[in-house]
């Protein structure tokens, strides 16, 4: 009798939380799953990886410019040539330089590179659907799996 009715009062308790919870649309149980799923956003980040790979590729196409700047001062004490005294001297210098870097041609290395990135981005856009479609399938097919069972167990 007591296990009985410790069994009923669990069972009260359960439907009792059971009805206290939320009612999810399927919008809404698609907009969850999307933006907790690990699959979609690891999917999504290669696929932001992949555009800035892309345009790092295109970027090396362009010239590469440096500057130099180097300013000094040297204060000491030497002796002069000419008279063979000691002199106290300063002496400022300043060295300065710019370059430019230009790949002109490298057996087409560049141009296949950014083919191969683009390939990879477009790819992984593709990636990212899928991930996408797999849970929105999956959700659904739980989602109305749910249904079934409710409609089954009302009859």
């Amino acid at each position: 009798m007591k296990s009985l009715s410790l069994f009923l009062i669990s069972f009260i308790i359960l439907l009792s939380s059971a009805r206290a919870q939320k009612v999810l649309s399927l919008k809404e149980c698609i907009d969850i799953a999307l933006l907790n799923n690990q699959q979609v956003t690891d999917a999504r980040y290669q696929s932001e990886l992949n555009k800035i790979t892309l345009q790092q590729s295109q970027m090396q196409r362009l010239p590469n410019v440096n500057i130099n700047l180097n300013q000094g001062l040297n204060t000491g004490r030497s002796i002069d040539p000419f008279s063979n005294q000691f002199i106290d001297q300063t002496i400022r210098f300043g060295n300065y330089g710019i370059g430019l870097d230009l790949t002109l041609f490298n057996g087409m290395q560049l141009n296949n590179a950014i083919k191969k990135n683009k390939a990879a981005m477009l790819a992984g856009d593709k990636d990212a659907e899928a991930a996408k479609n797999i849970i929105i399938l999956t959700v659904t097919r739980s989602y109305l799996q749910v249904i079934s069972n409710n409609e089954i167990s009302k009859t």
